[in-house]
């Protein structure tokens, strides 16, 4: 080989090695600038989407406040009103309690009084006058407490009203047998015993003697029959724990 075939072929090959150099030259600037433009585009990306989230965020904290102001406007005169109907309430749910006090010591006293009117007097008399004067004293007694009974009905359950009811009716069978026994007292009828009939004289006596067992059997239920009034009365005005 020739020097010149040499040359021409040393000419040749640099030839090639400088377009190969500018062909990948190129191709790497154009990568490189689409590789930059990519990166500008995500950054532009990212700094719309920042700026978005920004804008966002602050008009949510804006509607946010907005709306607890609205809610705020809203709540207040509700609030107000609650207030205002739970301090009504709290006054009523107080005068109530204190009624309901008065009322059920009133009865509860009524009762007592009637109670120990019974137990202290329904026994011995001194004559007709003194029979009739009792006699009237237990009606008042009686009315009293009943009386009592009925102003308290709305403040007692059904339970307690039949207690009260009980007693009551005790303390009446208590005065019919005391009549009973008034009008079968042998001192009032002489003119039985002067007539000699055994047969009156002895149903009379045991007239006499079943009223007064009666009467003894009706005072004996009483202080029963106030301790369950008592127990159901405490249930009643105990005030809950709030």
């Amino acid at each position: 080989m020739t020097t010149e075939q040499i040359i021409h072929i040393l000419i040749e090959a640099v030839i090639f090695l400088v377009a190969s150099y500018f062909i990948f030259y190129k191709k790497y600037i154009e990568e490189l600038g689409k590789q930059t433009a990519e990166l500008t585009l995500i950054k532009q990306k990212t700094f719309d989407v920042e700026s978005i989230k920004k804008t966002f965020n602050e008009e949510l904290e804006t509607f946010k406040k907005q709306i607890q102001l609205d809610i705020a406007k809203e709540v207040e005169p509700i609030r107000a009103t609650l207030n205002r109907e739970n301090i009504a309430f709290q006054i009523y749910n107080t005068e109530y309690i204190k009624l309901r006090f008065q009322r059920l010591d009133d009865l509860y006293g009524k009762l007592y009084e009637l109670k120990k009117y019974c137990q202290n007097n329904l026994f011995l008399y001194i004559d007709e006058q003194d029979f009739r004067a009792k006699k009237e004293k237990f009606h008042e007694h009686y009315k009293n407490a009943e009386d009592a009974l009925y102003r308290a009905a709305i403040y007692i359950d059904d339970t307690v009203t039949v207690s009260v009811i009980d007693l009551l009716n005790e303390t009446f069978k208590a005065q019919q047998a005391f009549t009973m026994f008034y009008n079968t007292d042998p001192q009032r009828h002489n003119f039985i015993f002067n007539s000699q009939r055994q047969d009156l004289i002895q149903s009379m006596l045991d007239r006499n003697n079943n009223s007064l067992e009666r009467l003894n059997n009706s005072i004996d239920n009483l202080p029963t029959l106030l301790r369950n009034i008592e127990t159901e009365f405490k249930r009643h005005l105990t005030i809950p724990n709030a």
